[in-house]
């Protein structure tokens, strides 16, 4: 979407070069790009100069990618974005995999059975998955579900998790009684070179061609709870002790603004002396 800046705010007609390319381009850019350039949090740029591609860089503490080398008509995406949720629900401190990690019990959720199809060896497989919903106090909708052994290695290569994340939805099914889940605290920060967009390119004035050679993107996640202290003996109906997802939705905004898969590395280990 900041892509357009290089043509001075006009919209351009693109040409893709792959299958990513084309789905973001004829199905999610239109729907997304008014909410992406106003999304809290965010701030993306587009730009043929590597100055002000440095600067950024810097800025947002993009880390672990070489550094941006562009030529002649060859423009670079960089964006940043951080989301910190505050829970609405009230939790508890506690800790998961051995005492290995902070975690806090979560009260009052709902937990959400699902059903998922898949494909395994060319047969359709239906798997049972338990989703739990969680609300922020801005109004966010905060679902976490542990990643499941059947979820395609690649699924979040391109857009198939918009049609994982579709079919859970239209099979949740509310089970009015609250309850509490115990979930590890996250600090959650990666930078990640987008390869499936290098390639795509449009025309400007003159006829001259641009040509997007580098897509780099920074995300951001923390989630924020009130902790009360009590007594209570922990009795949870689910314990997240293994890698899951989190996704965010928010009103006014048909997809998930954030999707996350948390492995250990992400989680807040307990450290000798803290």
């Amino acid at each position: 979407m900041e892509a357009q800046t290089v043509f001075g705010g006009e919209m351009v007609p693109w040409s893709t070069v792959n299958d990513p390319q084309e789905v973001l381009y004829t199905t999610i850019f239109d729907e997304c790009r008014k909410g992406a350039l106003t999304l809290p949090g965010a701030e993306c740029i587009a730009t043929c100069d590597v100055g002000v591609c440095g600067a950024f860089v810097q800025k947002h503490c993009l880390t672990g990618v070489e550094p941006v080398v562009l030529g002649d008509g060859e423009m670079a995406l960089l964006s940043s974005f951080s989301l910190i949720p505050r829970l609405k629900n009230p939790v508890i401190p506690t800790v998961v995999c051995e005492g290995r990690y902070r975690a806090v019990s979560v009260e009052n959720v709902h937990i959400f059975p699902a059903i998922y199809h898949y494909e395994e060896d060319g047969e359709e497989k239906t798997a049972k998955v338990s989703v739990v919903g969680l609300d922020a106090e801005n109004g966010d909708h905060v679902y976490v579900m542990s990643l499941p052994d059947f979820a395609p290695k690649d699924m979040l290569h391109g857009f198939e998790w918009l049609e994982f994340l579709d079919q859970l939805h239209h099979s949740l099914r509310h089970v009015p009684k609250p309850t509490s889940v115990v979930l590890p605290l996250v600090d959650y920060v990666d930078t990640t070179e987008i390869l499936w967009m290098q390639g795509m390119h449009a025309f400007g004035a003159g006829n001259r061609r641009f040509r997007i050679a580098r897509a780099i993107a920074r995300a951001e996640l923390r989630l924020e709870t009130t902790e009360q202290q009590t007594d209570k003996t922990l009795d949870p109906d689910l314990v997240f002790d293994r890698p899951f997802m989190l996704w965010v939705e928010r009103f006014g905004y048909a997809d998930p603004i954030l999707l996350a898969v948390l492995m250990q590395d992400s989680w807040k280990m307990i450290r000798h002396g803290t």
